[in-house]
């Protein structure tokens, strides 16, 4: 394994976690600007949207330099420069420890999200019944049991899928191969 393929997969997985973190903001952007947007703050709730939409565009942008154009990234910072050795010695192929990101990656949202869920239904199920008797209009906020709803059915379709992710992204890395 050359330095260059060793920097194509840390900048690979690399790109993985970002793209995770944009998946997991998603719900919480969305939770953020309902809530506004019920309390009669459209304003604040529109510019909420407009720097959620912007921050996932730079999520985007940056997931897609770090997966798909990992060889810019590589030229650009100049990562392989300096190093004495023209190959390195670690025999796993570049798709299995992409696999390996991936079962990571899932598995860390399914076991970080699992608890969290529980404790937001615990709360929600205490303050519904606390106001049983009691006239009360609004209904317990419920937005970060979706979220973390999201975040657990994100990692397990990351864990069911993992294979064909790894598909995707080494397909691109072959066309990219192919054109040149």
């Amino acid at each position: 394994m050359t330095p260059r393929s060793l920097f194509n997969i840390i900048l690979k997985i690399m790109g993985l976690f970002v793209l995770k973190d944009m998946i997991v903001s998603i719900p919480e952007m969305l939770g953020t600007a309902a809530f506004l947007f019920s309390y009669s703050m459209e304003g604040v709730g529109a510019s909420a949207i407009f720097f959620g939409v912007l921050t996932i565009a730079f999520y985007i942008l940056i997931a897609v330099h770090l997966i798909f154009r990992t060889d810019w990234v590589i030229d650009k910072f100049k990562l392989e420069k300096g190093f004495n050795q023209d190959t390195l010695q670690i025999n796993l192929h570049r798709s299995a420890v992409i696999a390996i990101a991936i079962l990571v990656i899932g598995g860390m949202m399914v076991v970080s999200g699992t608890p969290l869920l529980i404790g937001e239904i615990i709360s929600y199920v205490k303050e519904r019944s606390m106001n049983r008797g009691i006239l009360y209009k609004n209904d317990p906020n419920y937005t970060y049991m979706i979220v973390f709803t999201s975040q657990i059915i994100i990692g397990l379709l990351l864990i069911g899928y993992q294979r064909q992710l790894v598909l995707l992204i080494e397909q691109r890395k072959r066309e990219a191969i192919v054109k040149e």
